[in-house]
């Protein structure tokens, strides 16, 4: 809660009580190299947004403390890191 403050989606404003931990790298990763349970492999994320992850194509990873949302190819080519500033606007 004190990293993500709240769903990291990209523009949602959903709070931390509406959001689950998505695991960066999933615990079942094929190959039995499954990524754990802590902060540095979790980000908050809401049930709409969970989706995207795991059925829209997104991608998420935690770059320099903050997570950062990668794009689906369909919808930018180049696949440019989104951040949600809706819980932590740029200073």
């Amino acid at each position: 809660m004190l990293r993500d403050r709240g769903c990291t989606g990209p523009g949602c404003s959903r709070g931390p009580k509406w959001c689950v931990a998505h695991h960066l790298t999933h615990w079942s990763n094929p190959g039995g190299a499954g990524g754990p349970t802590d902060i540095i492999n979790l980000s908050l994320v809401c049930e709409k947004c969970h989706r995207l992850i795991h059925h829209g194509g997104w991608d998420i990873r935690l770059r320099h403390g903050t997570i950062e949302w990668l794009p689906p190819e369909w919808l930018d080519p180049e696949r440019r890191p989104i951040r949600n500033t809706a819980h932590d606007p740029p200073r």
